[in-house]
């Protein structure tokens, strides 16, 4: 379950926390919640996600070249739903077939040579 905030006003408030959680029919007792801290990519540099198997979500490494510093476009029309970093930083989150189909890359986030790039998917 991904977070994206809640109704905080009105007469069809939300209320915090996971409530009723089924699969089909059945209610889920005594379930367990974790978080995943999205500050640290160090396991995911370290391939320890992909100890998961074919499950999601899932973390990929890269790296790219670059020869000089220049604004860059990563194209995420091709993904489902997660966040990118470069070089460290979080770019931002990509969500499917919504209208921004790339995250922009700011000339000072790119290194002259190999370049880091960290995408974190939620579904596939």
């Amino acid at each position: 379950v991904e977070f994206f905030g809640r109704v905080n006003y009105g007469h069809t408030i939300d209320r915090k926390g996971l409530t009723n959680i089924r699969i089909h029919t059945q209610t889920l007792f005594d379930w367990e919640i974790y978080n995943e801290p999205l500050t640290d990519l160090t396991e995911a540099r370290l391939g320890k996600t992909a100890e998961r198997g074919n499950t999601s979500p899932k973390f990929f490494v890269g790296q790219f070249s670059a020869e000089e510093k220049q604004d860059l476009l990563f194209d995420t029309s091709k993904y489902t739903n997660g966040y990118v970093w470069v070089n460290g930083f979080n770019l931002g989150r990509f969500k499917g077939k919504k209208p921004k189909q790339a995250l922009y890359i700011p000339a000072p986030l790119i290194k002259g040579g190999k370049n880091e790039i960290i995408i974190f998917d939620f579904q596939k």
